[in-house]
């Protein structure tokens, strides 16, 4: 196998972020020599970190009690070239108004489905899978993680996002919700691209209802510059991308209405009491006993760095 080049997803290092030790590997010689490059260990925790999700999704089935319909309804749309308005499909419903929201996840799955059936679904899902997987990395890294914390972060959150983890337009809401945690993350060294946000936003709102996390992001990243006192340039700047974020979110065939659908959703209470997925977390399901043992480790771990966490941390 030729020579390989630094992973993609390992940015350049922060001075302090990591120690030397960290950067060269654990010891002289240590990694693993690929072609005539020599991987270290913390390179190939990295490239580890991403690999899993992506391995990871490669075996399970596809579900497809909501992707096959999504996967008809985009034909249907791509075949009319018109959105869907009415319900189609559902037996008490049919023919009602239909605010379709993920009507661009639904045009998105039906043109995979065309190029490659079902395999290309599954591998679809797996590449998202491992995309927002290098997001957290990222994140991680750029807030001054060293690059096998990181990793070992990364890894970690994969088994709290994992039950998510369905081929349905939320696996996309969460790649742009990561890949919005890494551009406030990296704010600091790369300030010009806070402005990505407002046009992955206008991506959002197309595709899944969960595009108002974005702005609430980047409220949560000006309460932490407010609190650090930074200058007032890199507050503005948060106003002004947080803004530029909720106005973008109306760029979509419903204007204001998706905003309506967003908040009726998780605000519906036969929805909330039927759904499973819309129901509160809990300790008798798997996934919300992963959740919750997942606060606790990081109840412990703020416990044992001895220095309290600023509250917009906590927040």
């Amino acid at each position: 196998m030729g020579a390989i080049t630094r992973s993609p997803w390992v940015p350049g290092e922060m001075e302090g972020s990591e120690s030397s030790r960290d950067r060269r590997g654990p010891s002289e010689g240590s990694g693993l020599v690929i072609g005539r490059r020599q991987l270290s260990l913390a390179e190939l925790w990295a490239f580890v970190a991403v690999a899993i999700p992506v391995l990871a999704l490669m075996v399970p089935k596809l579900s497809t009690i909501d992707l096959a319909y999504q996967v008809r309804a985009g034909n249907i749309m791509l075949h009319t070239h018109r959105l869907l308005s009415t319900d189609l499909f559902s037996f008490t419903a049919r023919g009602e108004a239909w605010l379709n929201q993920q009507w661009g996840a639904e045009v998105l799955w039906a043109l995979l489905y065309r190029v490659g059936g079902w395999p290309m679904l599954i591998l679809t899902r797996a590449l998202l899978a491992g995309a927002v997987a290098a997001c957290v990395f990222l994140a991680c890294r750029a807030r001054g993680g060293g690059t096998k914390p990181a990793a070992w972060l990364t890894i970690a959150s994969f088994a709290v996002w994992l039950p998510g983890a369905i081929l349905r337009p939320q696996l996309l809401g969460l790649l742009l919700f990561a890949l919005t945690l890494w551009l406030l993350s990296d704010r600091e060294r790369h300030p010009a691209r806070l402005w990505w946000i407002p046009a992955i936003v206008v991506v959002w709102a197309n595709l899944h209802g969960s595009f108002f996390l974005a702005p609430v992001l980047v409220a949560l990243a000006w309460l932490q510059a407010r609190a650090r006192h930074d200058d007032r340039a890199k507050a503005g700047r948060l106003v002004r991308v947080g803004v530029a974020s909720m106005l973008a979110a109306n760029v979509n065939p419903y204007g204001l209405r998706v905003w309506r659908y967003a908040v009726g959703i998780p605000a519906n209470r036969v929805i909330a009491d039927t759904i499973v997925e819309w129901r509160p977390p809990t300790v008798r399901t798997g996934p919300g006993l992963v959740f919750f043992l997942s606060l606790a480790v990081v109840a412990l771990l703020l416990a044992r760095r001895g220095r309290l966490a600023p509250w917009p941390t906590l927040v």
